[in-house]
């Protein structure tokens, strides 16, 4: 069990069922505090929902599209961005 400390920061901002769209415009990004309008789930912190700005949303992709390498990951992406 972690401390009652860890309940208090960012990492216990989440849920396990995905964020209605609404919730997520209130939450703040868990990565740099901007507003949200995205989440993700990672299996490996218990598919919890955490709220991305949308910058940080658009930098993780990039990430994420590159790691699985997709073939048509810069055309994805600059459609992606605005």
């Amino acid at each position: 069990m972690p401390d009652a400390g860890f309940f208090k920061t960012k990492w216990f901002t989440g849920q396990r069922k995905p964020y209605k769209w609404a919730e997520v415009a209130n939450k703040p990004c868990v990565r740099c505090g901007e507003p949200s309008n995205a989440f993700w789930g990672i299996c490996a912190d218990d598919n919890v929902s955490r709220p991305l700005c949308k910058s940080c949303d658009i930098e993780l992709n990039a990430k994420v599209l590159e790691w699985v390498g997709h073939p048509k990951a810069q055309e994805l992406m600059e459609k992606y961005e605005p």
